[in-house]
């Protein structure tokens, strides 16, 4: 669940809702860290950038964007400084502009915590109310990004020209 980032995904869903009030019942895009390897570690780093699997939710013109995929991150970023079983949350907003806050988020101690805090409210009969709004998740396709695209061809004539045609052709 975590390397696939399906553990993202799901605490993406209950984050997004909570924070754009939102009924979120499509899928959301989602791919893991399996398809990265040493070379996309190492051109990362000398490039200036660490390697990180975000879960990233947007709310732009009533639509919320929702995904969870690596991403490459300046190695100066507050992001890049985050690691092991620690879970961050990167905020930035209108009216408070950039926040982190981060901690524990994995094993079992953390859990416990929650379901511990979860069992007692449940027994002191604590309920909450929420009345999420219908929302529409932004389609995957339609969402403009920057990619790092790495290949491994045979070394003959014409290739890196195939190559950059297939790109030109799809803007």
């Amino acid at each position: 669940f975590d390397v696939e980032g399906k553990d993202a995904a799901q605490k993406l869903v209950i984050l997004s809702s909570l924070a754009f009030n939102a009924n979120i019942n499509d899928s959301i895009f989602t791919e893991g860290i399996t398809k990265i390897n040493k070379y996309d570690l190492k051109y990362a780093d000398e490039l200036g950038y660490k390697i990180k699997l975000l879960a990233i939710a947007k709310d732009e013109n009533n639509e919320i964007e929702l995904r969870v995929h690596p991403t490459m991150i300046p190695k100066h970023h507050e992001l890049a400084s985050v690691k092991n079983e620690l879970n961050a949350i990167y905020i930035v907003g209108e009216n408070i502009t950039k926040a982190m806050l981060y901690g524990k988020g994995a094993g079992q101690l953390p859990t416990a915590t929650v379901v511990l805090g979860d069992v007692i409210d449940i027994a002191k009969g604590k309920k909450d109310n929420f009345y999420f709004e219908d929302r529409k998740i932004k389609d995957i396709k339609r969402i403009s990004s920057r990619y790092y695209l790495r290949y491994t061809v045979t070394e003959k004539p014409g290739v890196l020209a195939k190559i950059t045609k297939i790109l030109g052709d799809n803007n």
